[in-house]
């Protein structure tokens, strides 16, 4: 071991590292210095700690258990606990320490961002009220809204679709997702009129002109990602507040109310193009999450 130095030394020392050697800018360095400030306060509850190489596992459980009942959120606890253990990384490396604590330690799960979606009746009134003029404009608008919502496509499969793509007989959908894979998605008999009176309208507007894609853009020219976002994002905005108004939302609506209306899990998955059942299940903690509201909204003692 090298000749002992006072804990708030070493902190000196390897805040100094951070800045010269690692070369993070003024804020990172001032945040590491408030967190391992924070915790080495927290530890004088234990009585005097003069050395790094006198923390325990302990320590650092008990002080992410005192930051939790803080309601400090699990981003912030893995944020102060990854602090400590970058110093106690330093610490071994200066021969300070000749233990890693953080051998016991596991870190809070991250909270998972549930995805937003439309209620049902936002859902009404973006594809029935009067917002889409008439003729090609209108219906090329529309039946991109209506796609997305009733297909659950990611934006890109969208954007590719071919006209042999589309099975009039047995009424589906092929959709290439990622990894090149192939999913069929049924299409109800509202959505088929729609596209059928499309293709006509099209036809008329623009003759056969980029005739294998199945959809173009209201002036005639294959989609590109920019203009389906714009439009998507344009018609969201109109009849929700979330901050997002993307195509992804529409997707997201999509799996959210099938799983509310009893859709089986691995249906959805399999509908969405989902590579696992995981990443499916976010749906089902989205529902829990709007059953909750509606019970505080309803009941009389929510």
């Amino acid at each position: 071991m090298h000749p002992k130095i006072s804990i708030i030394d070493q902190l000196q020392r390897f805040l100094q590292y951070l800045a010269f050697e690692k070369r993070y800018s003024k804020h990172t360095v001032l945040a590491y210095q408030h967190d391992l400030e924070s915790f080495l306060q927290y530890l004088e509850l234990y009585g005097p700690i003069d050395d790094v190489n006198s923390i325990t596992a302990m320590h650092i459980r008990s002080w992410a258990a005192s930051l939790a009942d803080q309601a400090n959120s699990a981003t912030t606890i893995r944020r102060k606990l990854s602090a400590i253990r970058s110093w106690i990384k330093f610490a071994r490396q200066q021969g300070w320490m000749n233990h890693d604590p953080f051998v016991r330690i596991v870190l809070p799960r991250m909270e998972k961002r549930l995805p937003s979606f439309l209620r049902h009746e936002e859902v009404d009134t973006l594809l029935n009220h009067d917002f889409f003029p008439q003729g090609v404009i209108g219906m090329t608008r529309k039946l991109i809204l209506m796609l997305f919502y009733q297909t659950g496509m990611r934006l890109s499969e969208l954007a590719h679709l071919q006209q042999n793509d589309w099975d009039r007989q047995q009424h589906l959908l092929r959709v290439l997702g990622k990894g090149n894979k192939y999913r069929l998605i049924p299409l109800s008999a509202g959505l088929e009129q729609m596209l059928n009176a499309y293709l006509i309208e099209r036809q008329r507007a623009f003759g056969d002109q980029h005739n294998d894609l199945l959809l173009l853009t209201e002036k005639g020219k294959p989609l590109y990602p920019k203009y389906l976002y714009r439009l998507v994002h344009h018609y969201l905005s109109q009849v929700s507040t979330l901050n997002q108004a993307s195509p992804h939302i529409l997707r997201h609506t999509f799996a959210t109310h099938l799983l509310n209306a009893g859709a089986d899990l691995q249906a959805i998955k399999e509908l969405l193009g989902h590579s696992s059942l995981a990443a499916t299940q976010v749906y089902v903690h989205n529902s829990i999450a709007q059953l909750k509201e509606i019970h505080r909204r309803a009941h009389p003692r929510g």
